[in-house]
């Protein structure tokens, strides 16, 4: 369910870029909604078509997204250098808490979602014990330093109060400092950025639900695939629950849509992560970690700050998108002794 909340925010945060270069799409009321469940499916049938089609597609969006993140970065030293007093003029008056921090944290954590996506393919990937972790580490440092500084120059040179509100914060950036022609090409590069990201999030929601169907936990339908190897049913239901999340959200505006939505997904993410960090402890307790020294004491420290993190951002996800989350977790506990009840019945007949 969190993968397909993902699929829904990301969707939001497309639309509400494509609304900077069509602003009727945010004046017209189902204009919005529209665009983003068709969004959904756009990329539910590219990905019908097979992990080649999907994957080619995710290659060329990968390089084209690139291109306004270097350009958020040479914006940013370009002002640096010629007018370092920019940078300290828009500095946010919100005096800093540890509410406002955790908030923004359980948010930040949004953008690294998924850094063990990378595992979930392992049957079709060469080389998986050697290209996997080499993906995810070096995936997720680069990642990381070109989020933070994509991130901190918008923030730090536009008004705390136009931020807040800001549909395409990017595009926004390059109106003030140069000019509307230079935020409109922004805004086309981010939307493809978004494009990459969804369709990479629809990839991982089928294959993720097809994983969890052969380990019993959804139901034997799910396992079906396409004539071209794709996960069909998968795909199709969690485009379907993607939609509803869409339809459920659009009551609020574009910005107030993806922060809820991207607060949610993240609360929803945190009991995996947490209870991971624990199970770590515990494996390097009992010395079960093959090639670890016992004296080594750099993995435990990480799943001991990780267990830290993961009960810092409940506390900043704030009681709203905790009782959603509580609610989807009750949705899926019937499901789940459901399927435990007829594995059960399967096994003594």
């Amino acid at each position: 369910m969190s993968v397909c909340i993902t699929n829904s925010t990301l969707a939001i945060g497309i639309v509400g870029y494509l609304s900077s270069l069509f602003p009727a799409i945010a004046a017209t009321w189902y204009l919005a909604p529209a665009l983003a469940i068709t969004l959904i499916w756009v990329f539910v049938l590219i990905n019908l078509r097979g992990l080649q089609t999907s994957g080619q597609v995710q290659l060329m969006t990968t390089i084209l997204k690139l291109l306004p993140m270097l350009a958020v970065l040479v914006l940013g030293l370009y002002l640096l250098l010629a007018d370092p007093g920019v940078f300290t003029a828009q500095l946010p008056r919100t005096p800093i808490s540890l509410e406002a921090s955790a908030a923004a944290g359980t948010i930040a954590l949004f953008a690294m979602l998924g850094v063990e996506s990378a595992t979930i393919p392992a049957g079709k990937v060469v080389d998986p014990e050697t290209t996997i972790p080499r993906a995810t580490m070096f995936g997720t440092i680069i990642t990381a330093l070109i989020y933070i500084g994509v991130s901190a120059i918008p923030l730090l040179l536009i008004p705390q109060a136009e931020l807040t509100v800001s549909n395409a914060p990017f595009v926004d950036l390059f109106h003030r400092y140069l000019n509307a022609d230079a935020g409109m090409w922004v805004a086309l590069f981010v939307i493809i950025s978004g494009l990459g990201a969804l369709n990479g999030w629809t990839m991982i929601a089928g294959e993720m639900t097809v994983s969890m169907a052969n380990h019993g936990v959804f139901p034997e339908f799910l396992k079906q695939q396409s004539a071209r190897g794709a996960p069909a049913a998968a795909l199709i239901l969690t485009g379907i629950l993607a939609s509803i999340m869409i339809a459920m959200n659009y009551s609020r505006s574009l910005a107030q849509g993806f922060t809820f939505l991207s607060v949610m997904v993240t609360a929803a993410n945190m009991p995996l992560y947490l209870i991971a960090a624990l199970g770590l402890l515990k494996l390097w307790y009992l010395r079960r970690l093959d090639g670890l020294s016992p004296s080594s004491v750099i993995l435990p420290l990480g799943a001991v700050l990780a267990s830290l993190y993961c009960l810092w951002v409940f506390y900043g996800v704030g009681a709203e998108s905790m009782m959603w989350v509580l609610v989807l977790g009750a949705f899926s506990l019937p499901i789940f002794f459901f399927m435990q009840y007829w594995h059960k019945r399967q096994r003594s007949a």
